[in-house]
């Protein structure tokens, strides 16, 4: 019988744990609970006295930039995204014709870059095959909401 003193045993153990966080993308798989529970801390001083946030229409970009735009203080600008292009670009069938099917991407989930939710979608190559229906909210089909980058 060959016996290993238990030191060389206990760094072989190491080695190997060692070796496979190394190689590893992702120590810890993020979900939304991990987000919730460990983002960093907000500073609110710069909210204290505030006592309502000012809603805003057809704002100039020199009053914005007089009025808000150093000063720390929050507004809401209730037209901002009155001409914005993308309302209408922005869409489900907009990201499924960037992402063509054999897009590395589109496979790849532990790069940390895929966060399904609760939707149970494993990779975005799944939301992509998703119907019209349910990409469209109809009534009925199952609630869906993602996040990613590249």
């Amino acid at each position: 019988m060959i016996v290993i003193p238990l030191n060389i045993c206990i760094f072989y153990v190491l080695f190997c744990c060692l070796q496979s966080l190394f190689s590893e993308h992702c120590l810890v798989a993020v979900d939304s609970l991990l987000i919730t529970l460990f983002r960093p801390p907000v500073n609110c001083r710069i909210c204290c006295g505030l006592t309502q946030v000012d809603r805003v229409s057809r704002l100039s970009r020199e009053w914005f930039k007089e009025h808000y735009a150093y000063s720390g203080r929050p507004v809401i600008v209730t037209d901002a995204m009155a001409n914005w292009s993308a309302l209408e670009t922005f869409n489900f069938e907009f990201f499924r014709s960037i992402y063509t099917h054999d897009s590395p991407v589109l496979a790849l989930t532990e790069d940390c870059q895929f966060f399904p939710y609760e939707t149970g979608f494993r990779n975005l190559s799944e939301v992509f095959l998703m119907t019209s229906e349910r990409s469209n909210l109809h009534s009925g089909s199952e609630p869906w909401y993602i996040g990613w980058y590249v």
